[in-house]
Order: C-alpha cells, then sequence, then structure tokens
C-alpha cells in the first residue's frame, strides 16, 4: 500500500499505484477534503483506496467515521464507501 495521497501528491502517487497495482491510502485533513480527494483518484482509474481522514483524538476519530459511514450508507456517497483506517494518539 502506498501511503499516503494528499492534495500535493495525488497525481504522483496515482499514476505510481496504477504502474505497481497497488492499494493507496488517501489522506486529508478534512472530510470535505477527503472525499473530493477520493473522487479524484477513482477519476484517475483507482479502486482500491483506504480513507484517512486525519482524525488523530479518540473522540474526533469515532465522530469521522460515523460521519464517513453514514454517508456512504444513507446519502449513498459512492466516495466514501471505502476501507478507513485510524490513527487517534492518546
Amino acid at each position: 500500500m502506498i501511503y499516503a495521497a494528499t492534495d500535493g501528491n495525488s497525481d504522483a502517487v496515482a499514476s505510481l499505484a496504477k504502474e505497481h497495482k497497488c492499494p493507496v491510502a488517501v489522506k486529508a485533513q478534512n472530510l470535505e477534503t477527503l472525499s473530493a480527494l477520493s473522487d479524484k483518484l477513482v477519476a484517475a482509474g483507482l479502486k482500491d483506496l483506504v480513507l484517512d481522514p486525519g482524525s488523530r483524538t479518540v473522540r474526533r476519530a469515532f465522530e469521522d467515521q460515523v460521519f464517513i459511514r453514514r454517508a456512504s450508507l444513507v446519502q449513498k456517497n459512492r466516495s466514501s464507501g471505502f476501507q478507513r483506517s485510524l490513527f487517534p494518539v492518546r
């Protein structure tokens, strides 16, 4: 897995991931940017993504996970329907 595609390197990471056929983690500082970046990578032809919303506290990680899950199921937001990663710091 390549960690992580961000606003600044998404094009380079997308081409590297396609070349080596490996999954990509997508990292952003907020959920809106994460969704836009996810859409951009899917449009570039990537389908194996892992979302990292940038949450670093347990509370914020929980809130973000609930929001992302609800967006993918209830709102049918396809850019939120990928696996998610957590890195909360105590």
